[in-house]
């Protein structure tokens, strides 16, 4: 892959943690908290576009929960419904970035630590991306494609009406 930042988005039900790689994507930075409470999703995507744009964002990598087994938790479910919607925003804006997801299993507990141990003040939800970034970049995660996800676990035209 080119040079160029990578996105993390730690996606919940109330708020998107999110994370950014340096231009050569060898560190991970917790970089904040996109709301959602009273959002509508175009809001939600409007900003992360924003933050897409600011920072010459080449690759997007989401969180995905799975159960031990690797089938998606019911948070899991909501969070590719919420990413295939924000895909098709991305293409109608005319923005051909790629998404993937990875295991974002334990980041959370991880990133708690990391941030009891260290007194920070960042959100666990921009610790968590960053936690599930580092590990992406350092290469312990495989990354599997949106579209493979959405295949396998959406309608085929989900999202589109």
């Amino acid at each position: 892959m080119k040079k160029g930042r990578v996105l993390s988005l730690d996606v919940g039900i109330k708020k998107i943690g999110f994370a950014l790689s340096d231009i050569n994507q060898f560190l991970a930075t917790p970089k904040g908290v996109i709301y959602r409470q009273s959002k509508r999703n175009i809001d939600v995507f409007n900003e992360i576009k924003d933050i897409i744009n600011s920072y010459n964002v080449r690759k997007i990598i989401v969180g995905l929960p799975t159960h031990k087994d690797g089938n998606l938790t019911k948070t899991g479910e909501k969070i590719v419904k919420f990413i295939k919607k924000f895909y098709l925003f991305l293409k109608s804006q005319n923005l051909d970035i790629p998404i993937y997801f990875v295991d974002e299993n334990y980041t959370t507990q991880k990133a708690l630590e990391i941030k009891k141990q260290n007194k920070s003040k960042k959100s666990e939800d921009a610790l968590a991306a960053a936690v599930f970034l580092q590990d992406y970049l350092d290469g312990y995660l495989p990354e599997i494609s949106a579209e493979d996800i959405f295949k396998k676990y959406l309608p085929p035209n989900y999202g589109e009406d």
